[in-house]
């Protein structure tokens, strides 16, 4: 299964070795779906495009989507940051020959990569849902928070978001990272939004303080796995939590 799975990645492109790079299609990966699809009630596939954690590629991503079950059923792209950084594990060698990445390292770069991201949306579009792990997950959200959308004059065309061991960006940071010339309070995310936490996450309170600080109560779904800041295949035999997952994709594919 895990051959023949990584033997549909298809690979548009793959970046050089600068630290950061401006060809905007680098690393988009598109892998085909082979079992039960969820379908739109368009009549098209549930589509989501994926952004990775610090330290890490769409590689990894795709493992991740393979843990959580989502490869059966819904149609997923993977979009890889263009900054070369560190593996977030030592585990990741082993399972990936790409170089790995970040998003942004100062404020330059995070609107860059909030462009980036909107880009690929636009070009490659639309999607159900954005889907972001740990500094993925708080891309994501910068980028569903309807006072940055205005910043960035978008328009936000997705209809939920996924938060696997999300962290937190707090309205200071925030403000920096956008040039503010003040700390504002953004207002909350109505999307429907699925939020997974590891019970052994060291990140986990940041994940926590995602959810209750950026995101509508009443429209949130929270998961929880047996996980510290990973998401491994052996998360399958958790049939409770993948149960779960699944059952939130098939309610995004039905309303």
């Amino acid at each position: 299964m895990f051959i023949n799975w990584f033997s549909n990645l298809f690979t548009l492109s793959e970046g050089g070795d600068e630290e950061y790079v401006d060809d905007e299609d680098m690393d988009q990966d598109i892998f085909a779906i082979d079992y039960e699809v969820a379908y739109c009630s368009n009549g098209r596939p549930l589509r989501m495009l994926c952004l990775h954690g610090r330290g890490s590629n769409n590689d990894i991503t795709g493992i991740q989507m393979m843990s959580l079950g989502l490869e059966r059923f819904v149609e997923i792209d993977t979009l890889c940051g263009k900054m070369h950084y560190e593996p977030a594990s030592k585990i990741f060698r082993k399972l990936s020959t790409r170089s790995f990445r970040i998003w942004w390292n100062d404020a330059e770069t995070f609107q860059k990569a909030i462009i980036r991201v909107l880009t690929i949306i636009k070009k490659y579009g639309p999607y159900d849902g954005l889907y972001g792990f740990s500094m993925g997950a708080a891309l994501v959200t910068a980028l569903s928070t309807p006072g940055i959308s205005k910043v960035f004059n978008h328009r936000i065309t997705w209809r939920f978001v996924v938060c696997a061991h999300g962290v937190d960006l707090e309205n200071e940071k925030l403000a920096q990272l956008l040039q503010l010339k003040e700390t504002v309070a953004l207002p909350q995310i109505h999307l429907p939004s699925l939020h997974i936490i590891g019970r052994r996450d060291p990140y986990r309170l940041s994940s926590h303080q995602l959810l209750n600080t950026r995101y509508d109560e009443q429209n949130s779904c929270v998961v929880f796995n047996n996980c510290a800041h990973e998401l491994p295949t052996t998360l399958r035999q958790e049939s409770q939590f993948i149960a779960q997952v699944h059952e939130f994709f098939r309610n995004a594919a039905s309303t």
